[in-house]
């Protein structure tokens, strides 16, 4: 019986935090990729950004609540370009040849809008990783700290 009450009690508490985990959250719709008729490495690129983005933004569940429309969405966030960047070049001595070593570092740049339904604002968030996946994380706490920053001019909306 004791153990029956306490199941009970735990399920009563577990769907108490679930109903509170949306709460307070702001709804964003991420728009999908544009499909295209050919197959290259920046679609790839994209895709495999796109997925990050999305992955991250449903981590933040405090924060973010993804839903499937453009329509129940307070806020739009728009993958707008995935695309290598070139870095600095970095000259240094080999310690097993004793030359000169020169290394060129390149880095993927993801850059996404985000929009806010109810107004005509608009922002470009953006970073710079090794991989596309980290930039695409990057940009999504981007996302998630405008989206706490202005939680207050959202919820008015």
């Amino acid at each position: 019986m004791r153990r029956c009450l306490a199941i009970v009690a735990a399920l009563y508490l577990v769907s108490a935090v679930c109903a509170d985990a949306g709460a307070g959250a702001v709804s964003v719709f991420v728009a999908p990729p544009i499909e295209s008729a050919f197959i290259d490495a920046r679609a790839e690129q994209f895709k495999k950004a796109h997925s990050a983005l999305v992955d991250e933004l449903r981590s933040k569940k405090k924060t973010i609540l993804l839903v499937d429309s453009r329509e129940d969405a307070s806020v739009t966030v728009e993958l707008v370009r995935v695309s290598d960047v070139v870095g600095e070049t970095e000259t240094r001595r080999s310690f097993v040849s004793g030359g000169i070593v020169s290394r060129q570092s390149r880095d993927v740049e993801v850059v996404a809008r985000l929009s806010v339904q109810a107004t005509e604002y608009t922002t470009e968030l953006s970073a710079s990783r090794t991989y596309e996946f980290l930039a695409a994380r990057n940009v999504a706490v981007q996302v998630d700290k405008w989206i706490k920053a202005n939680l207050a001019q959202l919820s008015k909306d």
